[in-house]
């Protein structure tokens, strides 16, 4: 080997001139071969000169080290780019214009953007539940032309298959799985079946080109294939989460719907979601107010590398359900609202409790809780109705007392168990819930229901001899519902019955009063005790000496006893009018008549009373008259319309008045 003396480096033998400097070795070739080897030098180096001259380019973009060329949107290649030459093995001649190029293309200097589709690479996936039908749908953009899509992670929770379809294309290509998904800011990477094809795809916005955003620029929102213009209101804004986010100026035709933020020159800039939305696990109220109609954009770039869309499935959208959804309370509404929708009472209920149960433990808004309160409600009644429809009457009944635990003051609820109880014969039960509902619903007319309940206990109790307890019952009864006639008119039969005629008469009196259908029953009662009366001996009363008057205890419609005089002088019988008033009486509406007193003729009312009874001689429906009361006092007289119904008569020498059947 020879040494160059100029650059060190080792040489042929034979070799006239450095392969490496170009300076000669100082020994000359053999049989011309040192000139031949200059010859083929200069010519190579002339041809590498005219070739750089020839085919010099400009740098391009070319991409971050750290980002992947399939990671990247690449711009359509101009119409008369050649196509890239095949790499040639090394150590052999390379015709100039054929070797390697390490950039993508060639662009001018001051770029334009150019117009990106963006509806092209949209899509639409079909989230299929548990039983394998469609449950809803839900937008989605392709992020890499190899089938990745950017989209909401929540709505996947509860889904067991995703297919996705796009615009202008037949047919679904199926999901296979989840590359990476982040719960806070709700939002996934999602792998498509390969399909041997390429995908349009948009680029995620790099971190340094959000650098370049300022309020007031002008991005465009997507809903669907159509874009609208918004502003931006802050570019770097913070969500409660934590999350950073693009914050929008309140713009027409910017609402819920909305889904998709791109660049001007068509990059991803995230996607939406209104301002108040709740994030998982941030409560509502925590989130900052803003005035309604703001949307916040969520940076995916901020959430998923370039790297994430090139990395292998995590796992399926099944897979991910079972392990982070089931049992969560999102989870337990949907299966609550699914079977509330087709009217499956008994799991619903069972569903909603435990969704109730686990919602307070991860503090979920009321708000959300209040509207399975309310689906809860609604299901234990339709359950009720169900099970009554059925005439499984017993089920029922422990439905609605499991119901009441949990909704103690629903008045409809006390009232379907009054019914199944009614129906059970469970009759102290049944009167319990009817008064619950006349506590809490006054609109609700139970009274004949009440009345009938407490007419059935008062019988029961009759039939194993227990007088004093259906007493009670109707004592009872009339305590609350005090103006019930047919309460009145079955305790007055049942003293009929008994004996004891003072409070038989004063109630079935009563029973008239109420309710006028009941008098010719009542009076058919009243004139039974009116014949045991009749067969009865006088009655006596003493007559005190130096008397000067005669003084007796009258019953004045069966339930008051007052003091009269007993004034055979009087034509009628005449009551004052703070007894009218004390018996209920509106005696001003009484008819206007004269008469003469011991104070002279004057003008009063005459009303009819129910029945005025003397030791059980009872006239009813007695004509009297209303005398005013004069000086604090009082004055009410048993008069001859009354005692003209008898035989009566005044023994001095004995100093008794007796008054008996005629």
């Amino acid at each position: 080997m020879l040494q160059c003396q100029a650059c060190s480096s080792w040489n042929d033998d034979s070799a006239a001139f450095c392969s490496q400097c170009g300076q000669s070795t100082g020994r000359k070739g053999r049989g011309g071969s040192g000139l031949l080897y200059s010859a083929i030098l200069f010519a190579g180096l002339v041809a590498m000169a005219a070739w750089f001259l020839l085919y010099r380019v400009e740098p391009g973009p070319v991409a971050p080290p750290s980002a992947p060329a399939s990671a990247v949107a690449v711009p359509p290649v101009p119409e008369k780019s050649s196509p890239p030459a095949e790499l040639t093995d090394p150590g052999k001649p390379v015709a100039p214009g054929t070797g390697p190029v390490s950039i993508r293309e060639v662009t001018p200097s001051n770029p334009q953007p150019r117009p990106v589709d963006v509806g092209r690479s949209l899509a639409t996936l079909v989230l299929i539940d548990k039983e394998g039908r469609p449950a809803r749908e839900m937008p989605a953009v392709v992020v890499h032309p190899d089938g990745v899509l950017l989209s909401r992670y929540s709505p996947l929770l509860g889904v067991y298959k995703v297919n996705c379809r796009r615009a202008g294309i037949r047919g679904t290509i199926p999901v296979t799985g989840i590359i990476r998904y982040n719960q806070p800011a709700d939002l996934v990477l999602l792998r498509l079946a390969r399909t041997g094809k390429q995908l349009p795809a948009l680029d995620i916005q790099s971190r340094e080109k959000r650098q370049e955003l300022a309020s007031e620029d002008e991005i465009e929102v997507y809903e669907g294939p159509g874009a609208r213009l918004a502003k931006l209101a802050e570019v770097f804004y913070t969500s409660a989460d934590g999350h950073s986010g693009i914050l929008l100026e309140d713009s027409p035709g910017i609402d819920a719907e909305s889904f998709l933020a791109v660049s001007k020159s068509g990059a991803v800039l995230g996607l939406c979601r209104p301002l108040i939305d709740n994030v998982v696990g941030i409560p509502r109220r925590t989130i900052p107010a803003r005035p309604q109609g703001l949307r916040i954009f969520i940076d995916p770039a901020g959430v998923f590398s370039r790297e994430a869309l090139l990395e292998p499935i995590s796992g399926t959208v099944a897979e991910n359900t079972i392990r982070i959804y089931e049992g969560t309370f999102d989870d337990l509404e949907e299966q609550a609202r699914i079977n509330y929708s087709k009217k499956h009472w008994a799991e619903a209920i069972r569903v909603l409790e435990q969704a109730l149960e686990r919602g307070h433990l991860e503090n979920v808004e009321d708000v959300r809780l209040d509207r399975l309160l309310v689906m809860l409600r609604e299901s234990y009644l339709g359950e009720v109705g169900r099970l009554q429809n059925r005439r499984r009457f017993e089920e029922a009944a422990e439905t609605a007392r499991s119901g009441l635990e949990m909704f103690g003051r629903d008045g409809i609820l006390w009232f379907k168990l009054a019914e199944v109880c009614a129906e059970l014969e469970l009759t102290r039960e049944t009167i319990e819930a009817l008064l619950q509902v006349k506590e809490l619903e006054s609109s609700r007319s139970i009274v004949p229901m009440l009345e009938g309940a407490y007419h059935d206990l008062a019988r029961k109790a009759l039939k194993v001899g227990d007088a004093r307890q259906a007493e009670l019952a109707y004592i009872d009864g009339l305590e609350q519902l005090p103006e019930s006639a047919i309460m009145r008119f079955n305790l007055g039969q049942l003293y009929q019955e008994w004996g004891i005629y003072a409070d038989a008469i004063r109630l079935l009196e009563e029973a008239k009063q109420f309710d006028s259908s009941l008098a010719q029953q009542a009076d058919i009662l009243l004139g039974r005790i009116d014949d045991i009366l009749s067969s009865r001996g006088a009655v006596v009363i003493p007559i005190p000496e130096g008397a000067l008057s005669l003084r007796a205890k009258i019953a004045i419609d069966g339930r008051l006893e007052e003091n009269f005089i007993i004034d055979t002088g009087a034509s009628y019988t005449a009551i004052s009018e703070s007894l009218a008033r004390k018996l209920g009486y509106a005696y001003e509406r009484g008819e206007r008549v004269n008469v003469t007193t011991a104070n002279g003729r004057m003008q009063v009312r005459r009303i009819r009373l129910g029945s005025v009874s003397l030791q059980g001689y009872a006239v009813h429906n007695l004509p009297v008259i209303v005398l005013p009361d004069t000086t604090g006092r009082s004055l009410n007289l048993l008069g001859l319309n009354f005692l003209n119904n008898f035989r009566y008569s005044v023994d001095s020498n004995k100093g008794e008045f007796r008054l008996e059947r005629p």
